[in-house]
């Protein structure tokens, strides 16, 4: 688990240092991450606009733009299971001119790892119970479909509803969905 860690805080070290020389605007996303329902946890990422088709001519009215969002999932359901999810979202957004709203459909490609509690044992004398563990390591795609709105200076949000699956070598493929709700905030640089 300690080399698991080490390695999330040197991926966010070297998504963080990589976004201040990306442009003037930071885009982050901070949301509430709920599969099945049941379960609950946070995702935070970002995005990079890879394409943008602006409009050129006075008879088109919207924008299309193709990106790419790295983002970082935690999310448990209590006293069974703890996931990490390590997830890339390719975006493909439309949006009208002039409006902050935007319907949108992404392709995730994750990569999850669960610790499981499984079977356990009482010691008669305390009553203590200790379970067995077990971690599995999971790919998981997904797609996506929501909407959201463009910060206005700094806050906006977005919804969106996914669906896909975790696929593991020599067990059962399960199937993952939910939703995830969460606020666009946009930090400005400042020119120094």
């Amino acid at each position: 688990m300690f080399l698991l860690l080490k390695r999330i805080i040197l991926f966010l070290f070297f998504l963080f240092t990589f976004l201040p020389t990306y442009s003037q605007e930071i885009p982050l996303q901070i949301g509430y991450y709920a599969p099945y329902g049941v379960q609950y946890g946070g995702k935070i990422g970002t995005t990079f606009t890879y394409k943008n088709w602006p409009t050129d001519s006075t008879h088109t009215q919207w924008n299309h733009q193709f990106q790419i969002g790295p983002q970082l999932a935690y999310f448990v359901f209590p006293q069974v299971q703890q996931n990490i999810l390590i997830n890339a979202e390719f975006l493909f957004r439309t949006q009208k001119t002039g409006s902050r709203f935007y319907p949108l459909g992404t392709i995730g490609l994750g990569y999850m790892i669960s610790i499981q509690q499984q079977d356990g044992t009482i010691h008669l004398g305390t009553g203590k119970v200790t379970h067995n563990t077990k971690t599995l390591h999971q790919f998981v795609p997904t797609v996506n479909l929501g909407f959201g709105v463009d910060p206005k200076k700094h806050l906006g949000f977005y919804f969106k509803a996914f669906y896909g699956g975790k696929t593991i070598i020599k067990e059962e493929n399960e199937a993952l969905f939910g939703a995830e709700v969460g606020l666009h905030i946009v930090i400005k640089k400042t020119n120094q």
